[in-house]
C-alpha cells in the first residue's frame, strides 16, 4: 500500500525516485517531488540518467546546515520492514512543524532526512525502530502551539498543530514530508 499520490509531471507520469540509503538500510528516502533549489535526486542525474561517480560524491556533500530551521508538513504511517505502509491511517499529522537541524528535536530518522532536504521537496522516509521511537514507543498527543508573529509583519513563527496516535514499541515508520522553508537560526 502506498502512502499517497505521487506528484505528476507534465506527461502524467509519477516522479518518484527509487529508495536510497540515508544511513545504510536503517533510514531510506525517496523523493516524490523535488524543490526548485534541490540537487538532482540522489540516484539519478538531471536527465534521469544514472549518475556518474562525481555526481554521487557531490550529493553526499549536500546537507542542510546545522542550526537551519526547517518548516514542514508531515504525516507518519506505520510500516513493515519492507518499507510498505501497514495502516492507511496516519499515526501523526503535523502542519507547520519546525525543526532546528542538529538540535535533536526530531527523531533521528527525520533529522537525518531533513539534512538532505531543500525547500519544495516532498519525500518519503522509511525509518527502523532504533532511529524512530525505539523500544519505548510514544504516547498519543494533541498539541496546538500559538504563533509568535503577534504584529503580523512576518518576522515571527506561524502557529503549529500536531496530532498523533500512540506508537507501539519497536515500530517501523514511514513519513511523507513536505518542506515549506529553510531559514537560519539567529541563536548561534
Amino acid at each position: 500500500m502506498d502512502i499517497g499520490e505521487a506528484q505528476r509531471g507534465n506527461d502524467g507520469t509519477a516522479r518518484v525516485t527509487a529508495w536510497v540509503p540515508v544511513m545504510d538500510t536503517d533510514i531510506q528516502m525517496r523523493f516524490v517531488e523535488e524543490g526548485a533549489s534541490a540537487p538532482a535526486a540522489m540516484s539519478r542525474g538531471v536527465n534521469g540518467d544514472k549518475k556518474d561517480e562525481a555526481e554521487r560524491e557531490r550529493d553526499k556533500e549536500h546537507h542542510t546546515a546545522l542550526k537551519t530551521v526547517v518548516t514542514c508538513d508531515l504525516k507518519g504511517y506505520f510500516a513493515t520492514a519492507d518499507r510498505e505502509c501497514s495502516d492507511p491511517t496516519p499515526f501523526e499529522v503535523s502542519s507547520g512543524q519546525r525543526y532546528s537541524v542538529g538540535d535533536g528535536d526530531a527523531i533521528p530518522g527525520i533529522e537525518l532526512a531533513l539534512r538532505r532536504s531543500s525547500v519544495g521537496d516532498v519525500f518519503d522516509v522509511f525509518i527502523v525502530p532504533k532511529f524512530a521511537f525505539g523500544p519505548l514507543g510514544r504516547r498519543a498527543m494533541e498539541v496546538e502551539v500559538e504563533g509568535t508573529d503577534k504584529d503580523g509583519d512576518g518576522d515571527g513563527c506561524p502557529p503549529q498543530h500536531v496530532s498523533s496516535r500512540a506508537v507501539p514499541p519497536h515500530s517501523h515508520v514511514l513519513y511523507r514530508i513536505s518542506v515549506r522553508e529553510h531559514w537560519c537560526s539567529e541563536d548561534e
